[in-house]
């Protein structure tokens, strides 16, 4: 081949590649803010990770205190028949949610939960549990499995939550399981 027949072929090449370009995308929060809360086009800094706007938007409208109103109940359904409803709203009725470093957003309600954002709503990751003891009575294990936790508000003042978590209980020194319940919460919350 001859010198100005490999210049022509490069030079095609080239102009191929330029025209190609590199378009990452990464989802919210697996990029690090750089100098000064930067990143990169398309993407706003938000608790020093990166997000796509409407998902920082959401995450955002969505953290803080919420305080259980009026009608907000608790109703635990166990398989030893017993069961309990309970009224939520007082000084201790509220469900905080913080912007999150390994999720959009994250909770703590009997274990820490972390959430995602899905339109004006959070929705629990899956997969995710925890075992604690009791705190009156430390010989009684549970292990609570995160099945739904959907806060949903589209002013970020007033909101409504819908919550379920199956839970399993042992009694200590028994190594099996004493019981499994059902605790649903549905309640109309206000922002702090």
């Amino acid at each position: 081949m001859r010198r100005a027949d490999v210049r022509l072929v490069l030079g095609a090449l080239l102009a191929a590649a330029a025209g190609c370009g590199y378009s990452p995308n990464p989802p919210s929060m697996k990029l690090i803010c750089g100098p000064n809360s930067s990143c990169p086009e398309g993407y706003t800094c938000v608790a020093g990770t990166c997000w796509r706007p409407a998902e920082a938007e959401v995450a955002t409208r969505l953290a803080g205190r919420w305080v259980f109103g009026a009608n907000a109940k608790q109703k635990v359904t166990c398989s030893d028949g017993s069961h309990d409803d309970t009224d939520l709203q007082g000084p201790d009725g509220f469900i905080d949610l913080t912007l999150g470093t390994s999720s959009p957003l994250f909770s703590y309600y009997f274990c820490p939960w972390k959430l995602d954002v899905s339109g004006s709503s959070t929705a629990i990751e899956t997969g995710q549990s925890c075992s604690a003891p009791d705190m009156v009575n430390p010989s009684i294990t549970y292990t609570w499995h995160g099945d739904q936790l959907t806060l949903t508000s589209s002013d970020g003042k007033n909101g409504s939550l819908s919550a379920s978590f199956p839970y399993d209980y042992v009694i200590a020194p028994a190594t099996t399981i004493g019981g499994n319940c059902m605790m649903h919460i549905n309640a109309d919350l206000t922002k702090q």
